[in-house]
């Protein structure tokens, strides 16, 4: 008898009759609790929507522009993979930076080593050059500038290399 009280009670405070406590959940069910709850389902879906669109129309946007540098090995003797990783570990050279903002109006060589990368190609004797800007132009003539200034750059370093490796 005590039971059935406190389940009568539980029931109560939940507001649940003894049949619906019986009969199982229906889509009905369902439907008539998404009508009556429908601003809990709308409002989140309608802030998430203006929110993303929101932040999207305030983001700059960002062009990116490449360029491919073809590194010469056919006179070197030693590991051409090495060479290419050298090489593309010294476009982060200060120095070529400031070559590169030299000759562009406005960029600093910080800039210039923010915007720029340059990554070797597996199983190729190139170096891919991509550069990024808020401005197409600039992104192109940032990319094939560097690239450009980068050849002169390393045709000293791939020149005492290969001549190292002639006398060895």
């Amino acid at each position: 008898m005590q039971g059935r009280i406190a389940l009568s009670v539980v029931l109560r405070w939940l507001r649940v009759t003894d049949a619906s406590a019986v009969r199982p959940t229906t889509v009905v069910d369902y439907l008539a609790i998404l009508r009556r709850r429908k601003w809990v389902v709308i409002v989140p879906v309608l802030v998430a929507g203006l929110s993303a669109f929101f932040v999207s129309s305030r983001q700059e946007p960002e062009y990116r522009a490449s360029a491919v540098v073809l590194v010469n090995t056919t006179n070197l003797t030693g590991d051409p993979e090495r060479l290419i990783n050298t090489l593309a570990g010294l476009s982060r050279s200060p120095e070529l930076a400031r070559r590169v903002a030299a000759e562009l109006p406005g960029m600093t060589p910080g800039a210039v080593l923010d915007q720029t990368a340059v990554a070797p190609s597996a199983g190729a004797d190139l170096l891919s050059v991509t550069a990024t800007d808020s401005r197409e132009a600039m992104a192109v003539r940032l990319a094939n500038t560097f690239a450009f200034q980068f050849t002169k750059f390393t045709e000293k370093f791939v020149r005492e290399k290969t001549a190292v490796n002639r006398s060895s």
